[in-house]
């Protein structure tokens, strides 16, 4: 539940968001954006309730760079107070991602590092761009078979 109060600019947060799920998986704190964005969200579901997900989240990604720094200020006050509140209810609470799987998908970074390594020719990097140079007879036998 969020609380804002317009009149004095105070933004409030119920803590209860950091409670344990049944699994004991611990939630992070939010941050800033999600504090501000747990609002907005609301806001634009209550206005267009048929609107996407991603678009609702694309908008305020758009909506939050526009922000001024003043704007967003009560914001990173409520997520500061949300994270010495996360500090006191699980003081050994350390930040650990989940490793993914050796059934997990490969992320695009790693399919195209693969391909590259596969792909004939010489990697060349040019101010910090690669580039791959291909023998003669690859891009030969390429036009021929088009």
């Amino acid at each position: 539940a969020v609380v804002s109060t317009q009149s004095t600019g105070h933004i409030r947060v119920a803590a209860d968001y950091a409670q344990k799920r049944p699994d004991g998986h611990i939630k992070r704190p939010m941050n800033a954006f999600m504090v501000w964005s747990q609002i907005q969200r609301a806001k634009i579901v209550k206005e267009q309730p048929n609107k996407h997900n991603a678009a609702i989240s694309k908008q305020l990604g758009s909506e939050w760079k526009m922000l001024s720094d003043e704007a967003r200020l009560p914001y990173i006050h409520e997520s500061q107070r949300l994270k010495r509140i996360h500090k006191q209810q699980y003081p050994d609470y350390k930040y650990r991602p989940k490793k993914r799987g050796k059934g997990a998908t490969t992320t695009t970074k790693a399919k195209r590092t693969a391909k590259e390594k596969t792909a004939p020719g010489i990697q060349v990097n040019v101010y910090g761009k690669v580039f791959r140079l291909l023998p003669l007879n690859f891009i030969t036998l390429c036009n021929k078979s088009s």
